[in-house]
């Protein structure tokens, strides 16, 4: 297993946890440390490599799947009263209560969004210093500051840390993406004399 930020090894896993019978999470050990357990929805596949997502990462996809539901939620609920099958007044009660009970998770979800968008910020920066950095390594090499072996490792080095930022850059802008049009639906059926949001 590796680690989403960094790529590098951080374990192996030693137990599949399972509850009634379904998996729901995984041990992980690196050598002589500690045993720990992380849940499965913490885990992400890709390109035949296992990840660990960042707390802040993992916190975000879970609000996104919670904010999916309140989105299904008031959708039917606007279906109903714009088909005539409950009235307008009693759908405004029943959204006032519904979004008064889900209004930390909305404020929740704002504030994902803003994590989000900070990380994807700091790693666009990432990525354009470390192409800089290719750039170097190239004007070295032309300069033959640097032999061919050692060039030839340091471009390798970059290829597959640029493979990461991608599929990072991937990761966070999907996201992103989804939290904001969930929000935006949400808020859409919720004051749609304000669908300009």
């Amino acid at each position: 297993m590796k680690d989403w930020l960094t790529g590098e090894p951080i374990g192996k896993i030693t137990r599949v946890v399972l509850e009634s019978e379904k998996p729901v999470a995984v041990e992980i050990t690196s050598g002589e440390g500690p045993i720990v357990e992380y849940p499965l929805s913490q885990l992400k596949v890709h390109d035949g490599e296992l990840y660990l997502l960042p707390s802040w990462l993992h916190e975000a996809i879970t609000t996104l799947q919670n904010m999916k539901r309140v989105y299904a939620h008031v959708k039917k609920l606007k279906e109903l009263v714009d088909s005539g099958k409950i009235a307008r007044e009693v759908h405004e009660d029943v959204l006032r209560t519904y979004i008064g009970g889900a209004f930390s998770a909305l404020d929740k979800a704002e504030k994902m969004k803003k994590t989000i968008a900070k990380n994807l910020e700091e790693l666009n920066q990432r990525i354009k210093e470390e192409k800089e950095m290719v750039i170097d390594m190239a004007v070295k090499r032309i300069l033959e500051d640097v032999d061919m072996k050692e060039y030839v490792k340091e471009i390798e080095r970059m290829r597959e840390l640029r493979k990461l930022r991608n599929m990072q850059l991937n990761d966070l802008k999907t996201v992103l993406d989804e939290l904001d049009k969930t929000l935006k639906g949400i808020y859409k059926c919720v004051f749609p004399e304000e669908s300009g949001i």
